[in-house]
């Protein structure tokens, strides 16, 4: 006779979980039973993290832009020395904003697509914000 911790307690079928089988059932368990909703909305937080990255190299993209401009009245020579050393790493600091606001922009399209909604508006404004500062404001 078995004991009370060793009795096989067995939920009657009308009372089971989708596709929750007893042991010894095979196959009754489909894939489409599964839970397809993710728990982390993966594909808005990348594009969080990428319009944040465009946000913070296009601040030092500002920085960096106006450095020459601080020694400006210190002498031409030093202006424009500075300026031939800072020329490269400005237009690589301006490419790189550029790129990360349009995948932050495509992450958040993906986002729309796949993620819950309220993850999906908070990749929005973030990717936005992002990509108005990589078009419409010049230095």
């Amino acid at each position: 006779m078995l004991g009370p911790e060793q009795r096989v307690h067995r939920t009657p079928p009308s009372l089971r979980a989708p596709g929750a089988g007893v042991a010894g059932d095979l196959g009754t368990f489909a894939m489409s039973d599964a839970v397809t909703k993710r728990a982390i909305p993966g594909r808005a937080i990348a594009s969080v993290v990428f319009a944040c990255s465009s946000l913070w190299i296009f601040r030092l993209y500002g920085q960096v832009h106006w450095l020459p401009t601080r020694f400006s009245k210190d002498g031409d020579d030093v202006f424009h020395r500075m300026l031939s050393q800072i020329g490269p790493i400005r237009d690589q600091l301006d490419i790189g904003y550029r790129v990360l606001a349009a995948a932050a922009l495509v992450w958040c399209i993906w986002s729309w697509r796949t993620e819950q909604r309220v993850a999906a508006v908070t990749a929005t404004v973030f990717a936005v914000l992002a990509v108005f500062c990589a078009v419409f404001i010049v230095i």
